[in-house]
């Protein structure tokens, strides 16, 4: 069974200019789990707009599209599956841009006031299949590993970072691919907001307490509150004054020990030794402190008196 967890909240730099949240996170079960992540471009007006309405015409193609999907996710036929995925993600990333020209109309504007990045994951019997635009990361954590399935942009402010836009050329900033479900106990997409604490840019990787969040809420530790907590904390504003949104599906299996590589792994990440010379510990089990607690180890956030 599928646990499914999502939540966005607004950066203290755009609560300060009045700007709306422009993130959009989901995430949800059923017939076909899956999640998304939606970062509307800062600079466009109605980024935040543009956003939402995407997200609820994606979740609409995916429910309309279940026989396709099953075909594609569900199939022993690797190669047919290849091919699929390939068509079904042109398809999506085409209902979001068409979206875009749609709003326009509505709203007498240009379709650049709409644009964003998208992060999308859709899990079948076989395999998940996911796909991205833009630098909001996909991480999945399997057979003990949690590893970056996308690359990271990190250019938005430089006007190089991908976007969805009506544009035939924004296609060109796609990225994506199948995963075998073997394994697989959590897949998480955070927006860059979000990253920009949780992921190391310089060798692309997760920080530990990545994989030890999806733990919380695929063992029921945590919940949806938990995680808007988690997102809210001040102490965030060290670092980012910008969105932040996090989508998990995490597997309500029991974690078995790490193996002694995958350990190893896991060790190096967001855990080197400190300036005395000491490693991180590992999250215990405990409140959502413990969790800050590493965070502020692993990327300089410190907890605050809120999250107590």
């Amino acid at each position: 069974m599928w646990i499914a967890v999502s939540g966005q909240v607004p950066g203290s730099g755009h609560v300060e200019r009045g700007i709306p949240c422009q993130d959009r996170a989901d995430s949800w079960v059923g017939v076909r789990p899956g999640l998304m992540v939606l970062d509307g471009r800062g600079s466009a007006a109605l980024s935040h707009v543009g956003a939402a309405a995407a997200r609820e015409t994606l979740r609409s193609f995916i429910s309309d599209s279940e026989p396709l999907l099953a075909q594609v996710l569900d199939t022993p036929d690797e190669a047919l599956a290849a091919v699929g995925w390939q068509g079904l993600a042109r398809m999506m990333f085409h209902a979001a841009a068409c979206k875009q020209l749609m709003l326009a109309e509505w709203y007498q504007t240009d379709a650049g006031s709409f644009e964003f990045t998208l992060t999308l994951a859709i899990v079948g019997v076989r395999r998940l299949g996911w796909f991205a635009v833009g630098d909001s990361p996909l991480v999945i954590g399997r057979h003990g590993v949690t590893a970056l399935a996308t690359g990271i942009e990190s250019h938005e402010f430089a006007n190089q970072t991908s976007f969805v836009t009506a544009s035939p050329s924004s296609r060109l900033g796609m990225q994506g691919g199948l995963v075998p479900l073997d394994g697989v106990r959590a897949i998480i997409a955070m927006t860059d907001g979000t990253a920009s604490r949780m992921v190391k840019l310089c060798d692309q990787t997760p920080a530990t307490a990545v994989s030890q969040i999806s733990e919380r809420f695929a063992t029921r530790q945590w919940d949806e509150t938990d995680l808007i907590a988690v997102l809210e904390d001040p102490a965030w504003d060290e670092i980012t004054r910008d969105d932040r949104s996090l989508a998990i599906l995490a597997r309500d299996l029991p974690y078995p020990p790490l193996s002694a590589e995958a350990a190893v792994r896991e060790a190096c990440i967001g855990d080197a030794p400190t300036a005395s010379g000491t490693s991180h510990p590992a999250m215990g089990r405990g409140s959502k402190r413990a969790f800050l607690k590493v965070l502020s180890r692993d990327h300089r956030i410190r907890p605050s008196a809120s999250s107590q």
